[in-house]
C-alpha cells in the first residue's frame, strides 16, 4: 500500500488563495489546459486506486453504499460534460409533509397528524436526490445518454464496492466511444471519483494535480520565490503584501505595485497561478520582473529567487507587555514561526510578557502535528488530542510533554465561526486543559482527520492525491467536536447600528459544519438520537456574552454597498494598518485590556478575575445601543423589575412590496401591542432565503398597550437579480421573552430586462496593413479592435471588454481590458486591444474573447484564432471605389477574412490603396476593410456609405420561453413539477442545449438535446433552431432552473429562472382562506 502523506486536518475546500495569492474563483485560464488526448477513459487508473484507499482505510465503512456512490459517480460526469445525461430509475420520493423555514436548511413537520418522512428528516440530500427518480425506468437501472447515443445499465448487481469499477468500465467505455468534444477525458473520471466520494463526507476528495501541487507547496511552508503576496485586479496583477527580508522587500516591491511583465512575458490577462508559477522556482535562480508604482513607467527588476517561507505567522507587542500572534494556517514552518515571534517579543518588551493573545479567527486548519506542537508549546501535561481511527479502533492519544515552553503569562485565544479543524484542536486543547481564556464566536465544528494518497500517473508524470478521511479527533476529556465546535469562554457579537441598516439581536448565518450535507454526527454516531445524547453531553452555553458596537468607515460602508450589489469590493493598497500586518479591532482590544488585570496562568481563576472588567464592557456597550437607538426615536428603556411577562400580545403585519431589481424595497413591520402591559425593548428580524432579504432588523423598543408602530427598512436590490418570489418570515423578542407569533410575506422581485452582445473584430494597423499578423515579423506590434453591439433587450451597465492570452510562447498582451460604460439596446462601443509578437509565426495564434457587464452578471467569450501570414503586397489605388455588386468588406485581404459590413451595388467608399486583390476601404468613418478587387472599380466619385451595413460576426444563440414569463415578477407553482417550453436559435450554428435544476446543493441535469445528427461534425453550421420542453421536479422553496444554449466550448448563452414552489402548509392554508371566504 502506498504510503500516505502527512496528516492534515482541511475544511471541506482547499482555499488555494489562502496564502500564496488570492483572486476571483471563477478567472479564465490564460494558457490552455494541459490535455492528454491519449488517455483511455475506461482503464479507471484513478478511480481503482481510490476504491483501494476507501475499502482499508476510510473512517466509517458503514457509509459506504456502492449503488450510491455509483450513481452519485454517473451524475457528476453528467455536470462535468455538456453532452452527457444521465436519468436513474425509481419512483419519486414524497415530500409533501416536508416544510422548509425560510433562512434556513431544515425542514418541518407542520401537521403532526401526517406521517413523518425520515428520508426527508434525516437527509436533505437523499431528499432531493430521489425527486429527481423517473419512474419510467425500472429502479436499478440507469440510463446514460451522450449525443445522440443512448444505452440503459442495470447496477442491480452491484452489492459490494469492489464492483463499481467494473459496472463502471461498461459506462466509460460507451461513453468513450460516442463522446466527441471532450479533449481531457481525466477531467471526466476525476469528476466520477469526487461524485463517488461526496456519498461519503464533505472532506474525502480527489485533488486534481495542479491542486495538489500548490497545497504541498502550502503545508511545507517554504519554497523558491520572490517574497510577496498577488492578485488579479481588473486584469493587473497587483502586489498585495510584500514579507520582509525577501527579494522582493530589499528591492523596494511595495504593497500595490502592479508587475506588468515576467521575463518576457506580459501579465497582462495571464492567470494569477501561471504568474505565481513563472515567479516560483528553484533557490538562486533568477527572474526579472518589471514593477509599476502608482501609475509610474515599469521598471525592470532583476531578482534572485530565495526561500520563502509562507507566512502563516504574523505578531505585534501591544500596550502594557501584551503580545499578539496570529496564525491563519498550520504549515510546516508555522510553530518554529510562532515561536520565533514570541522570542521576539519577549526581547522588546525586556524579556517578558504580561500576557498572549493567540488569534486563530479564520483559520481553517492544516497540518495535524502543528496543531499539536502549537498546543504543546503552551501547556505542561495532559491529553492534547486523541485521534480515533476506523470504527472506533486505533485510538491514539497525544499527551504533552514537559520539556520547557511558554507557560508563565496568562493567555487569551481568539475564534470565530471559520475557525476549523486544527485551529480548534489548539483551542480545544488549551480551553479544556485551562490553560487560555477562549475568546469569540462558536467554531466551524469539524471534529475528522484527513490523509493524503498520492497517484502518480505513469505517463504523463502529474500526480494527484486522494484526501480521504480516517479519523475523528476529540479534544481533552474525549469530547468531540464534530457538528459542535469550541464553544468560547466569553462570547463577543459585533453589532452594527446605522440609519439604513441595524444588526444588533439576529443571529449571524453563517456556515458551519453542522451545515453540510453528508456531515458527520456528533462522536461519528450513526443515528440521530445517539448523536443527540452525545452532544447534550458536551453541549455548553459561553460563560458570559458581550455585543458591542461596531464603527464603520467610509471605505467599510462603500465596500459593504459593493457586496451587496454584487460586486467585488474596492482594493486595500491604500489601507493604513500597521507595518505589521496587524490592525488592532475591538476583540484585539477587549483581550489585551482583559489580560492587563489577569495574574494567573490558569484559566478558571483568570475567567472569576475577568468577571468585574467584563460586567464593566457590557454596560459600556449597552450604554452605546441605548443612546444610538434613542436618537433614532426608539424608546430602549429596561423593564422595571415589576414587570411581568405573559400579558403583552402583537398584531403584526409584514408589508414586503414589489420590486424591481435594482430599485430599492421599502419593506416594513407594523406592531401593534393588544395586550394589557406594555412591551419592553421589542424587536424583530427577518428569516429568508434571499440573502439580501434575510436577517434584516426592526427596532421599536417600548411599546403601551394599544400603541401601534411602524418600522420601516430600505433594501437595495441588486440590478443582477433574476426575478424570484421569496417567502420571507419575521422573529420576534421582546426584553421579557413573551410569546410572540410569527409573522410571514411573500416577496416578488421583477428582474431588469437583460442586454446580449454581439461582436466583430479585426487586426488593425498602418495605412497599407493587410489586416494580418505577419509570420516573418518578430517584434511586431498590431492593435485588435472589436465592435460590440447591445442586440438586447435591456442596458448594459458596466459593459467591458477583455482578451485573454491563450498563446504565451507566441504573443505579449500589452492592453488586454477596456472599459466600455453603459451601452443601451442597440448602441455600439469599440473596444482596442495591443499585443507584440515574440516569436516568428508559424500558424494564427488563439486568443479568448470576452465582454461582458460586471453590474448585471452578463458575459459571454469566445476562442478566435488571429490570422497570420506573409505580408501581402499593397499599392496605390484612387481616393474612391464603386461597388460593382453586392458584396461584402473583410476583415482583412484574404478570401477567409471575416465579414466586417455588407455593402450593396453602387456604393462608393473612400479608398486606402490596394492590398493584393482587395482594395482597402473606409466603410464607417474611422474603420476600414478590405473589399475585393474584382467587386468594384476605382473612380473619382465622392465617397457615399449609405448602401454600407455593419455586420456582427459572432452572435450568441437566442433563448425564448413559450410560457414563463419574468419581465413582471417572479413565478410560482404549488406542484412538485414544472413544465417549460421554449426554443433556442442561433444564425452561425449551434452545439446542444441543456438545462439544469439546483435546489440548495442538488444541482442536476433534466434536459440534453444536441443539434447534431448522426455523422455530422460537433459543431452545426449555419441557421439552427432547437425546441426544448421540459418537466422540471420542484422542492418546496425556490429552484434554480439554468437553461445553456452552446455555440462550441466557449460562446454560449445562458438564461436562470428562478420557481417558487409554495410550501405545502402554505398553499393548504390559503386554499382553506379562500373557501371560507
Amino acid at each position: 500500500m502506498r504510503k500516505p502523506a502527512r496528516l492534515a486536518l482541511f475544511p471541506a475546500a482547499i482555499a488555494l488563495s489562502l496564502l500564496a495569492f488570492s483572486g476571483h474563483p471563477k478567472a479564465h485560464a490564460a494558457v490552455e489546459p494541459k490535455q492528454d488526448k491519449n488517455y483511455d477513459l475506461a482503464s479507471l487508473d484513478v478511480f481503482r486506486k481510490t476504491i483501494v484507499q476507501i475499502k482499508d482505510n476510510y473512517v466509517d465503512p458503514s457509509r459506504i453504499n456502492p449503488k450510491e456512490m455509483f450513481t452519485a459517480s454517473l451524475e457528476a460526469v453528467e455536470r462535468q460534460v455538456a453532452e452527457v445525461m444521465v436519468e436513474v430509475g425509481g419512483p419519486p420520493c414524497d415530500d409533501r409533509p416536508a416544510n422548509k423555514e425560510p433562512g434556513t436548511t431544515a425542514l418541518v413537520q407542520k401537521n403532526s397528524s401526517e406521517p413523518a418522512n425520515p428520508v426527508l428528516e434525516n437527509n436533505r440530500a437523499q431528499a432531493a436526490g430521489c425527486a429527481h427518480a423517473d419512474s419510467k425506468i425500472p429502479e436499478g437501472h440507469v440510463r446514460v445518454t451522450v449525443g445522440n447515443a443512448s444505452r440503459e445499465f442495470d447496477y442491480r448487481d452491484i452489492d459490494s464496492i469492489w464492483q463499481i469499477p467494473l459496472k463502471m468500465h461498461e459506462v466509460f467505455t460507451f461513453v468513450r466511444d460516442n463522446l466527441v468534444t471532450q479533449n481531457d477525458q481525466r477531467e471526466i473520471e476525476y469528476a466520477a471519483i469526487n461524485g463517488m466520494l461526496s456519498t461519503l463526507d464533505p472532506h474525502s476528495w480527489l485533488l486534481k494535480p495542479d491542486v495538489y501541487k500548490e497545497m504541498k507547496v502550502q503545508t511545507r511552508g517554504e519554497f523558491g520565490g520572490l517574497g510577496f503576496v498577488i492578485s488579479m485586479i481588473d486584469d493587473r496583477l497587483t502586489v498585495r503584501k510584500v514579507l520582509k527580508n525577501t527579494p522582493a522587500y530589499r528591492a523596494g516591491v511595495k504593497k500595490g505595485d502592479v508587475i506588468t511583465q515576467i521575463d518576457n512575458d506580459s501579465t497582462v490577462s495571464m492567470e494569477l497561478q501561471e504568474a505565481v508559477d513563472r515567479m516560483r522556482g528553484k533557490q538562486g535562480t533568477k527572474v526579472s520582473i518589471y514593477v509599476s508604482h502608482k501609475g509610474a513607467e515599469p521598471k525592470k527588476l532583476d531578482l534572485v529567487r530565495a526561500i520563502v517561507t509562507y507566512e502563516t505567522v504574523t505578531s505585534k507587542l501591544l500596550e502594557n507587555g501584551i503580545g499578539y500572534v496570529r496564525l491563519s494556517g498550520f504549515s510546516g514552518t508555522t510553530t518554529r514561526d510562532m515561536m520565533g515571534a514570541i522570542r521576539a517579543m519577549k526581547a522588546q518588551n525586556g524579556g517578558t510578557l504580561r500576557g498572549l493573545i493567540l488569534d486563530v479567527r479564520g483559520n481553517p486548519g492544516g497540518l495535524l502535528e502543528q496543531a499539536i506542537q502549537v498546543s504543546d508549546a503552551f501547556v505542561e501535561e495532559g491529553t492534547i488530542v486523541t485521534t480515533v481511527g476506523v470504527n472506533g479502533t486505533l485510538r491514539e492519544p497525544k499527551l504533552a510533554r514537559n520539556d520547557g515552553g511558554e507557560r508563565e503569562f496568562p493567555m487569551a485565544v481568539l475564534i470565530s465561526s471559520e475557525s476549523a479543524s486544527a485551529s480548534e484542536i489548539v483551542a480545544g486543547a488549551l480551553k479544556n486543559l485551562n490553560r487560555a481564556i477562549i475568546v469569540g464566536r462558536q467554531s466551524f465544528g469539524k471534529g475528522s482527520v484527513q490523509v493524503l494518497y498520492d497517484f502518480k500517473d505513469r505517463e504523463s508524470g502529474d500526480e494527484s492525491a486522494l484526501k480521504l478521511t480516517i479519523a475523528q479527533y476529540l479534544t481533552p476529556g474525549d469530547m468531540s467536536i464534530q457538528e459542535v465546535g469550541i464553544t468560547p469562554d466569553i462570547e463577543l457579537v459585533p453589532a452594527r447600528l446605522l440609519k439604513d441598516r441595524i444588526d444588533l439581536f439576529a443571529p449571524p448565518k453563517t456556515f458551519r459544519e453542522a451545515d453540510y450535507d453528508k456531515h458527520f454526527l456528533n462522536a461519528f454516531s450513526h443515528d440521530e438520537e445517539a448523536a443527540k445524547a452525545s452532544r447534550e453531553r458536551i453541549a455548553q452555553k459561553p460563560l458570559e456574552t458581550l455585543r458591542f458596537v461596531k464603527e464603520e468607515t467610509a471605505r467599510e460602508r462603500k465596500n459593504r454597498e459593493l457586496i451587496e450589489a454584487g460586486q467585488a469590493p474596492e482594493d486595500d493598497e491604500d489601507d493604513p494598518s500597521d507595518e505589521d500586518g496587524v490592525q488592532v479591532d475591538y476583540q484585539i482590544e477587549f483581550c489585551r485590556d482583559l489580560l492587563q488585570s489577569a495574574t494567573s496562568t490558569d484559566r478558571r481563576q483568570q475567567l472569576a478575575q475577568a468577571k468585574p472588567f467584563v460586567e464593566q464592557r457590557r454596560a459600556q456597550e449597552q450604554e452605546k445601543v441605548r443612546k444610538q437607538l434613542e436618537a433614532m426615536g426608539v424608546n430602549w428603556a429596561p423593564p422595571p423589575p415589576a414587570a411581568q411577562k405573559g400579558q403583552a400580545r402583537v398584531q403584526a403585519e409584514l408589508r414586503v412590496p414589489r420590486t424591481q431589481a435594482g430599485g430599492t424595497m421599502e419593506m416594513s413591520i407594523t406592531a401593534h401591542n393588544t395586550g394589557s402591559s406594555p412591551l419592553y425593548r421589542l424587536r424583530a428580524w427577518t428569516k429568508s432565503d434571499n440573502s439580501t432579504l434575510d436577517r434584516r432588523e426592526f427596532v421599536f423598543g417600548q411599546l403601551q398597550p394599544g400603541e401601534k408602530r411602524i418600522w420601516t427598512v430600505p433594501i437595495k436590490i441588486p440590478r443582477y437579480m433574476p426575478s424570484r418570489r421569496d417567502d420571507v418570515g419575521v422573529k420576534w423578542e421582546d426584553e421579557l421573552g413573551d410569546q410572540i407569533d410569527d409573522a410571514r410575506a411573500e416577496s416578488d422581485i421583477a428582474e431588469l430586462p437583460r442586454p446580449a452582445f454581439a461582436w466583430s473584430w479585426q487586426i488593425a494597423g498602418k495605412d497599407g496593413a493587410d489586416g494580418l499578423l505577419h509570420k516573418g515579423e518578430k517584434g511586431e506590434t498590431a492593435e485588435i479592435v472589436v465592435d460590440v453591439k447591445n442586440i438586447g433587450s435591456g442596458q448594459a451597465f458596466d459593459a467591458y471588454a477583455a482578451l485573454r492570452n491563450l498563446s504565451e510562447d507566441k504573443i505579449n498582451v500589452k492592453k488586454g481590458r477596456t472599459k466600455l460604460g453603459p451601452i443601451k439596446p442597440g448602441e455600439t462601443r469599440t473596444a482596442t486591444f495591443v499585443l507584440e509578437v515574440k516569436k516568428l509565426l508559424e500558424d494564427s495564434v488563439p486568443v479568448r474573447l470576452e465582454i461582458g457587464d460586471k453590474e448585471l452578471w452578463e458575459a459571454q467569450r469566445e476562442k478566435i484564432r488571429l490570422p497570420a501570414g506573409p505580408i501581402t503586397p499593397s499599392a496605390p489605388s484612387a481616393s474612391a471605389v464603386r461597388v460593382l455588386t453586392d458584396t461584402n468588406v473583410l476583415s482583412n485581404a484574404t478570401e477567409q477574412g471575416e465579414r466586417m459590413a455588407s455593402v450593396r451595388k453602387g456604393a462608393v467608399l473612400a479608398a486606402k490603396g490596394k492590398v493584393g486583390a482587395f482594395y482597402r476601404v473606409e466603410w464607417q468613418k474611422g474603420r476600414t476593410g478590405f473589399l475585393p478587387a474584382a467587386a468594384a472599380k476605382e473612380t473619382p466619385g465622392r465617397p457615399n456609405a449609405a448602401k454600407v451595413v455593419e455586420l456582427m460576426q459572432s452572435e450568441p444563440p437566442l433563448i425564448k420561453l413559450a410560457n414563463v414569463d419574468t419581465s413582471r415578477g417572479g413565478v410560482e407553482t404549488e406542484q412538485d413539477h414544472f413544465p417549460i417550453a421554449g426554443s433556442a436559435a442561433d444564425q452561425n450554428g449551434m452545439r446542444d442545449l441543456q438545462i439544469f435544476v439546483q435546489h440548495e446543493n442538488d444541482y442536476r441535469k433534466v434536459f440534453f438535446r444536441t443539434a447534431k445528427k448522426a455523422g455530422q461534425t460537433p459543431n452545426v453550421s449555419g441557421p439552427v433552431q432547437l425546441d426544448f420542453s421540459a418537466d422540471l421536479p420542484l422542492k418546496p422553496g425556490n429552484s434554480t432552473v439554468v437553461i445553456i444554449a452552446r455555440e462550441d466550448d466557449d460562446l454560449m448563452t445562458q438564461r436562470t429562472v428562478v420557481i417558487h414552489r409554495k410550501q405545502p402548509f402554505v398553499a393548504q392554508q390559503q386554499k382553506k382562506e379562500r373557501a371560507e371566504r
